[in-house]
């Protein structure tokens, strides 16, 4: 059915062209039907694009998450020096590999890897994660910093470069994106000053605790799609054993992805995020 509605979207656009040129050409296309044709033409990729994600795009119940040695002879000699270049910066920040994983049938239309790195003495966590569209032409990669505390507060710092499609948790889960930061040891700085602020006094705990499979499953899949599920973007389908996206969220999804509404919402997120950088640099709270 999906490639039925990409289809349809082509008939669509193949019907406003050719209606278009038989009025140009019969002498009948005034200014009110060429602002229709714009309109249509502007509003169609927010009608087909719910659709599409609607019937084709889910995220498993069960990802398989896949160990894999980075510096094996499985891995290609460009992927061996990047990793083994990642691996020394974090470790200059205190921080040691756990695991590396690649992520199979996780999602519809992508696979990726998360290289998991902890921090024993601050309790703090970093992973590495990309992710592929299986047609080649998207890629994304980002760092998430995390510091877990015994009252269950989570404050996460991401350099993540999209914009978020799903709303953001409430505390006490405190998230924010720093997009135009890609030093890691800035990040880091930015990390442990909103730490500083939004969880002074509060014990953090190893929230790793020797079990980097469970670990990964809870952070990145069980707890965001059950949050996902609360807000009414996703449910769950038992016997496909995935979750999927309900209307709401397909609409909201497709729409928050869209030109030129993902470029306006990023931009918006990066201003929001340039506020605590300058905080930062004046000395004040960074949240």
């Amino acid at each position: 059915m999906g490639r039925g509605v990409g289809m349809l979207g082509n008939v669509l656009l193949f019907g406003i062209f050719v209606y278009t040129f038989g009025a140009s050409f019969l002498g009948k296309l005034n200014l009110v039907m060429l602002a229709a044709i714009v309109v249509a033409l502007f509003l169609l990729p927010f009608i087909i694009g719910p659709l599409l994600i609607h019937k084709n795009y889910w995220s498993s119940l069960e990802p398989s998450l896949v160990p894999f040695d980075p510096e094996g002879p499985a891995s290609q000699e460009d992927l061996r020096s990047h990793f083994a270049d990642t691996a020394e910066e974090f470790r200059r920040f205190g921080f040691k590999p756990e695991r590396y994983y690649r992520t199979k049938q996780a999602f519809s239309n992508a696979d990726g890897s998360v290289l998991l790195f902890q921090n024993e003495e601050t309790c703090e966590t970093v992973r590495v994660v990309s992710a592929a569209s299986r047609s080649g032409k998207n890629s994304a990669s980002h760092l998430v910093f995390s510091s877990e505390f015994s009252d269950g507060t989570e404050v996460i710092t991401s350099n993540r470069s999209t914009s978020r499609i799903y709303p953001p948790a409430k505390p006490p889960y405190y998230g924010r994106a720093f997009p135009q930061v890609r030093d890691v040891g800035y990040l880091l700085l930015v990390h442990r000053a909103r730490v500083e602020n939004l969880a002074a006094g509060r014990i953090p705990f190893d929230s790793v605790a020797g079990d980097p499979d469970g670990y990964i499953r809870r952070v990145d899949f069980e707890e965001p799609y059950a949050h996902f599920v609360a807000c009414g973007y996703n449910y769950v389908d038992e016997m496909a054993r995935v979750h999927r996206l309900t209307w709401k969220g397909a609409i909201l999804a497709a729409w928050k992805s869209t030109s030129p509404v993902k470029q306006i919402r990023l931009f918006f997120e990066k201003m929001i995020a340039a506020r605590q950088l300058s905080n930062l640099k004046a000395g004040r709270p960074v949240y």
